[in-house]
């Protein structure tokens, strides 16, 4: 039996905590940032089994410079640049300032196991970032490729098969001229 957990990042590395051992953790955390209500993720599977789990606690949306999705949500996340990149970010409940406010979009489709990402750049500037991917047999992180995304316009990315969450980190500005690349 594989056992799920809610992603709490520090600046070093994943660690990955128990929901129900740090709930007074999230607690606090939830104080004073926006979190996810309490959600179920639900997904087609390929073998045609169905994935389906309730998290009764609430959940961090950011954390250290750190945005996690789960399928059926879209996120508003606004970012501030800095230095070469992007940082202080913040979820919002609505995207009060497109100017400055990253939005993912992440699905799979009714009937189909495949899934489906839109990230929007807000910004003057090419953008990319790292993503890494839980699956719905597994509770390790494992590196995905996402591609560039071009200066105020959106990045489509598809995967064959059913993702249970996805987190993003390490966003960074492309030098002008510099390739749009689909790699981590």
């Amino acid at each position: 039996m594989v056992k799920y957990y809610f992603m709490l990042l520090n600046l070093t590395a994943i660690t990955l905590l128990p929901a129900l051992t740090y709930a007074d953790k999230l607690d606090e955390i939830c104080k004073k940032q926006l979190c996810r209500k309490p959600f179920t993720v639900s997904l087609q599977k390929q073998d045609g089994t169905h994935f389906e789990m309730f998290f009764e606690r609430v959940a961090p949306i950011v954390s250290n410079g750190w945005i996690s999705v789960f399928p059926g949500e879209t996120l508003y996340i606004e970012a501030e640049p800095q230095g070469q990149g992007l940082g202080n970010f913040r979820a919002v409940e609505k995207n009060s300032n497109p100017d400055k406010t990253l939005v993912f979009e992440f699905k799979q489709d009714e009937g189909r196991v495949d899934m489906l990402l839109k990230v929007h750049n807000p910004f003057d500037q090419e953008l990319k970032f790292h993503t890494v991917m839980m699956l719905t047999d597994s509770d390790k992180m494992l590196k995905t490729s996402s591609c560039s995304i071009i200066t105020t316009g959106d990045l489509f990315e598809h995967w064959p098969h059913e993702i249970f969450q996805l987190l993003f980190f390490e966003f960074k500005f492309l030098a002008k001229g510099a390739p749009m690349e689909c790699k981590f």
